[in-house]
C-alpha cells in the first residue's frame, strides 16, 4: 500500500468506528496508532469546498446501497492539501441488510498538482499567442 499510495479502510454501522490501514493513516497525516476513527473525525478533514459534495454522494450511495467512486480534497491538521480518490463497497449480513462499508483511498496529489501545472503553461502559451503581434513559427 505505501509503495502505491494506497490506503484502506472499513467502517461497522454497528459501532460506527472506522479502521483505517497504516497507509490510509500516513496519506491522512495520521500516526498508526490513531488508525480508529469516527465517522465525524473523518468528515472534518474534507476542504470545505468539497463537503457539500461529499456529504451528497454519501447519502445518495447510502439510499441505493450502490458501490460509489469519489474525488476530494483534504486539509491536514499542518494545512497541507491533498487530492484523493476513494471507491466503497458495502458490506452486508445474512438478511443482505448493510453493516458495514470498505473502501480505498488512493493520494493522487501528485498527479493532480501536474495536470494544473500543465494546464497553467497551457493558458500561459494561449495567451502569449492571442497577445503577440509578432509572427511566430516553427522551423
Amino acid at each position: 500500500q505505501q509503495i502505491a499510495h494506497l490506503g484502506s479502510w472499513e467502517i461497522n454501522f454497528g459501532t460506527g468506528i472506522s479502521t483505517m490501514s497504516d497507509e490510509a493513516c500516513r496519506i491522512y497525516g495520521l500516526s498508526p496508532g490513531e488508525n480508529i476513527r469516527s465517522y465525524e473525525s473523518w468528515i472534518s478533514f474534507l476542504h470545505p469546498d468539497d463537503l457539500e459534495d461529499v456529504r451528497q454522494l454519501i447519502k445518495s450511495t447510502h439510499q441505493t446501497l450502490g458501490n460509489a467512486k469519489l474525488n476530494y480534497r483534504i486539509v491536514l491538521r499542518d494545512g497541507t492539501i491533498k487530492y484523493l480518490y476513494s471507491e466503497t463497497k458495502f458490506e452486508f449480513d445474512q438478511d443482505t441488510k448493510p453493516i458495514g462499508l470498505t473502501g480505498i483511498t488512493l493520494d493522487v496529489t501528485q498527479l493532480k498538482m501536474a495536470e494544473q501545472n500543465i494546464e497553467f503553461d497551457r493558458n500561459n502559451l494561449v495567451s502569449l499567442i492571442n497577445n503577440t503581434n509578432d509572427l511566430i513559427w516553427r522551423r
